[in-house]
């Protein structure tokens, strides 16, 4: 059975979710996204025996490390510098 996931940003600023799927599991379809103020993002037939965790950074501006999606700096939760979490969430 499969699953969506929908995100939705309330907030006044934009964030970068990141996730990271638990080992054994089938991935999600992105480790790292950006989600503007108001906007939605859907990710549907996600595996219904998805399991991990998915937060929240703020506050990131462009300038990270290089390479794994993009540079990206963050002040909270942030990715060693990427845009793209792929295991490296803190």
């Amino acid at each position: 059975m499969a699953a969506t996931f929908v995100f939705r940003n309330n907030c006044n600023e934009t964030i970068y979710p990141g996730v990271q799927t638990d080992p054994g599991r089938p991935a999600f379809p992105t480790t790292g996204f950006q989600l503007q103020p108001g906007a939605e993002a859907q990710y549907r037939g996600v595996a219904g025996t998805w399991a991990g965790r998915i937060w929240p950074r703020h506050r990131c501006s462009p300038g990270g490390a290089s390479g794994g999606g993009g540079g990206l700096s963050c002040a909270s939760g942030d990715c060693a510098g990427r845009l793209e979490c792929a295991g490296a969430g803190n």
